[in-house]
Order: C-alpha cells, then sequence, then structure tokens
C-alpha cells in the first residue's frame, strides 16, 4: 500500500469516528465559514443531517470569534452537538469552550482538540490544497449514510479555494466520476450563460470590456459570437479562447491566462450545474448576508436558483464598479505624475 494511500485510509478513519459522534445525537446545531467552501460544507451536513433525520439549526458566520460563542451559546438546546465546519482547528481555546463540539475543517490545527475532530493535517495531508472543508465534510457525510451523490459539493469548495485535484480531492473527483455525479470535459473554466452576459460579468478572468455594455456589444458584433458558452462550437470555443488570451496578455495578466482552460467540471445532479457559476453564487450569498439562499442551493432547491442568481449578479456589479473606480484612480495618478 502506498504512503498515499494509507494516508487517504485514515482520512476514512476520521471520518467514520466524526460521523459516529454526529449520529449518537437527534439534534445539531451547525456553525460554518461565510464563502463557497464553508456554504458547501453546510450544505453537505444539511443534507446528510436531513437523510439521516437529524434535527439542525445552520448559522453562517463571517469569523469564529468570541460573539460567534455567544451566539451559540443563546441558540442551541442543551445537550445538542454543536458542528463547526470550516473553523475551529485553529482556534482551541474558543473551541475547547463549545460544549458537545464537534470540528470539521481543514486549517492546520494550533493545539489538541478533546472533541472529535476531522482535518485533513492529522493524516499528513495539506488542508491548504488538497481538501477544503466542504471535502471534509463529504469524507464525514459520506460515513452517514448514502450521500455520494454529493461529492458535486464537495468540488464546488474545493474550487472555490482554488485547490488542486489530487490526493484526497482526486478520490473524491474520481468517486463523482464513477457514480456520474459530475462530468468532465476540456474547456474555458468560466461560468455558463450566454456570452454577452458572461462578459458584462466576468470577473475572474476580469477583461477591457468587463462591465461595459457598449464595448461588449461591439466585441460580439465584431467576433460573431453569440449563444450560451456550453453550446459553443469547439472550432468557436476555441478561438474565443485565443482572443480572451490576446486581450490578458495585453493586459499583462498572462498568468490568468495560462488558468484559463482546463478540465471543467459538470454538477449532474446539482440545480447550477456549472461549478464556476455556483462558487459565484455561494460567495455572494455569503458576503451579502443571504447565506440561507445559498444552503437552499446546496440543498437542490430549484426555486432559490432564480433569487441567488440575481444576488450575485448584484455583488459582481458591485465589485466590478469598484474595480472600475480603482483603475480610473490610478490612471488619474499616472497622469498627475507624468
Amino acid at each position: 500500500m502506498t504512503d498515499g494511500n494509507e494516508r487517504l485510509d485514515e482520512l476514512e478513519v476520521l471520518g467514520r469516528h466524526v460521523a459516529d459522534a454526529i449520529v449518537e445525537y437527534g439534534e445539531v446545531r451547525l456553525i460554518s465559514h461565510n464563502d463557497a467552501d464553508g456554504l458547501s460544507a453546510a450544505g453537505i451536513m444539511c443534507n446528510a443531517l436531513y437523510r439521516r433525520g437529524i434535527l439542525f439549526h445552520t448559522t453562517i458566520v463571517s469569523q469564529f470569534n468570541e460573539s460567534t460563542l455567544e451566539l451559540i451559546n443563546k441558540t442551541k438546546t442543551p445537550g445538542c452537538a454543536v458542528i463547526l465546519c470550516d473553523m475551529g482547528s485553529s482556534q482551541v481555546e474558543l473551541t475547547s469552550k463549545v460544549d458537545n463540539a464537534i470540528i470539521i475543517d481543514h486549517h492546520k490545527p494550533t493545539g489538541e482538540l478533546e472533541a472529535p475532530h476531522f482535518n485533513p493535517h492529522l493524516a499528513g495531508i495539506d488542508g491548504a490544497s488538497l481538501l477544503s472543508a466542504s471535502g471534509g465534510a463529504y469524507m464525514v457525510a459520506r460515513q452517514m449514510g448514502d450521500n455520494t451523490d454529493l461529492a458535486g459539493l464537495a468540488l464546488v469548495g474545493a474550487t472555490g479555494d482554488k485547490q488542486v485535484m489530487e490526493s484526497a480531492n482526486r478520490f473524491i473527483l474520481d468517486e463523482a466520476l464513477e457514480n456520474n455525479v459530475v462530468s468532465v470535459k476540456k474547456g474555458l473554466l468560466m461560468g455558463d450563460a450566454p456570452i454577452g452576459e458572461l462578459l458584462e460579468y466576468s470577473i475572474d478572468p476580469y477583461l477591457d470590456i468587463t462591465g461595459d455594455r457598449d464595448k461588449i456589444k461591439e466585441f460580439l458584433d465584431e467576433t460573431g459570437f453569440e449563444g450560451r458558452l456550453s453550446g459553443m462550437p469547439g472550432d468557436e470555443l476555441r478561438r474565443l479562447v485565443s482572443i480572451i488570451v490576446l486581450k490578458l496578455a495585453k493586459q499583462g495578466s498572462s498568468q490568468a491566462a495560462g488558468s484559463l482552460v482546463g478540465d471543467a467540471l459538470t454538477l449532474n445532479s446539482e440545480v447550477i450545474p456549472n461549478v464556476y457559476d455556483f462558487v459565484d453564487v455561494l460567495n455572494a450569498c455569503g458576503k451579502s448576508e443571504k447565506a440561507g439562499i445559498g444552503i437552499d442551493v446546496c440543498m437542490r432547491n430549484k426555486g432559490a436558483v432564480d433569487e441567488a442568481v440575481a444576488i450575485t449578479r448584484e455583488n459582481q456589479r458591485v465589485i466590478i464598479d469598484s474595480i472600475r473606480k480603482a483603475e480610473q484612480q490610478v490612471k488619474s495618478a499616472q497622469v498627475c505624475c507624468a
């Protein structure tokens, strides 16, 4: 058995230990972080708890601090478990004050915890790049029942944290592929939308026409691109990639151009199939204090998708406006200094 397989076996043991601890409770207070990884981790646990018939109350927070501890103590039922997702490993002093705590995290632990604790670092796996909190939640959830269909959410979290599909993440991806939970094909590592809309709201990569409808219309008229990205014929997609790469090179963003094409994931079991769209939705909902909408999407509530997308578009508008204002300030400063 290779060293890598031994570490994955250790992850399985950790996942089983934490899962066994969770199912001992009839009620859970779930606290998680407000980014894409934290929300997808919470989404995985909400699905797993619901399927086991365990009552749960979920709150998404921006950080784990004394105010979070006060919130937990004020709102939890006596004797219930408190699951901390995407937090807790590096805040041992705070975590030790939580009764019946169960931790699912990927940040490097800073001390010993008596509570049931899933963390890839405990198995010698780097949580910064090889397993996210949502990946940890998935490793626990798969020990709580038939939850392999939730692997797509784990990959959303890994994508949101810009992790690589190696080691533990590769194990999850392979399991997802084997069960047809996801599909993979070479393509643009961007969201899926009509090309004009995609260019209007594109932040990663950010282009010289992003957010400018007039410039986008001119670009589309000149190039003839139309339809959704996912429906583009291969030759058209390659032409679009070439043009975007040239634009990024002219902007001095060669690093962004190099990461533009790769293995694009389609989530076959989720209400938002494109993994980058899903990441954007969860980040926007979390940062806009509409985390409940993000959790609804993770729990496959189709009725929440339109509102989630609207929240995302508004969040993207705000970010793009900030970028454009910053660009104008830089240009003004350059003119003043010239």
